[in-house]
């Protein structure tokens, strides 16, 4: 799900004045500014101490910054239909989760490219297109996006929807890492333990590994334990 960091709304204001903030994001969404319409969205899926959570509110604020040209509202709404009833608002639908993704990479908002491209690699709500699901990582990669490096890097380790690659899987883990990917982090780690497309250092391993499990990479938190564990013993 993606972190909308909002300076502008402190969160620990008072209920009077959180109220207030949020009447005037929603005379702001009303008059058509799409930033605004995507802060009350933001504001409703996470609840304040003033709003209470109500993510089918979300996604009405949601949509209607998609169809203000809002990036990041396109894909917090395709978030929500992936996320489904629980915890986007609505009812779960794949092919509207892929068609929000899309919208949000065709407005030049990287993570949109790369939930498309992830939603195309698995076949969840479109036809499994290995290749176009490389085109999108690929835009993805270029704005930016660290997942979305990091699924480019995927692709070329395993050849999937592009040729074998392991020096380039080694660069996309790089720069994903280098954004603060979990996923990137961990894969780049992986490639200096294993020695696939980079000279095996165990040291790097770990540098990145740790970094991972920093990020918050469940998978990464696992592994450093075990490296450092099997070191210890040998």
């Amino acid at each position: 799900m993606i972190l909308i960091v909002l300076s502008i709304l402190p969160f620990n204001t008072g209920a009077e004045e959180a109220d207030g903030k949020l009447q005037t994001f929603l005379s702001e969404c009303a008059d058509n500014i799409a930033e605004s319409c995507l802060v009350v969205g933001y504001i409703y899926q996470n609840g304040t101490g003033a709003v209470k959570q109500n993510p089918s509110r979300a996604i009405e604020y949601y949509t209607k910054a998609c169809s203000l040209d809002s990036g990041e509202g396109c894909a917090s709404a395709g978030y929500a239909y992936q996320l489904g009833e629980s915890e986007g608002g609505v009812k779960r639908d794949d092919f509207k989760a892929v068609e929000y993704h899309a919208k949000a990479c065709s407005l030049d908002y990287g993570d949109g490219c790369a939930s498309a491209g992830y939603a195309l690699q698995r076949g969840e709500g479109v036809k499994q297109d290995a290749f176009k699901a490389v085109e999108y990582y690929t835009k993805a990669c270029s704005l930016d996006s660290g997942d979305g490096c990091a699924y480019a890097a995927y692709a070329y380790q395993l050849g999937e929807g592009i040729k074998q690659d392991d020096f380039k899987a080694v660069e996309h883990y790089a720069k994903a890492c280098s954004l603060d990917s979990g996923l990137g982090c961990l894969g780049l780690g992986i490639r200096y333990y294993i020695g696939e497309g980079v000279r095996l250092n165990i040291s790097k391993a770990l540098e990145y590994i740790g970094k991972a499990c920093d990020l918050k990479n469940a998978e990464g938190c696992k592994l450093y334990a075990s490296i450092k564990e099997e070191q210890s013993e040998g």
